[in-house]
């Protein structure tokens, strides 16, 4: 009984407008989820190099270390 008493106007108004609101959430979510998943992948660049520097350290104390790191 409402919705039949409004104007369609006003009624297609408020969905474009709940659309809207519903892609910008979309959007916003969106663009978190890309920051956080370029963050991750800069974290996990940033180990993999200290990992390599650990090794490089460990063959100079040892040079038989590069057999351990070899074996997986």
């Amino acid at each position: 009984m409402l919705l039949s008493s409004t104007d369609p106007m006003t009624l297609t108004s408020a969905l474009i407008g709940g659309l809207t609101v519903l892609g910008g959430a979309v959007a916003h979510l969106y663009h978190a989820q890309s920051k956080t998943h370029a963050a991750i992948v800069e974290e996990k660049k940033a180990c993999e190099e200290d990992r390599r520097d650990l090794w490089r350290a460990l063959v100079r104390i040892d040079p038989h270390a590069e057999e351990l790191r070899n074996r997986k």
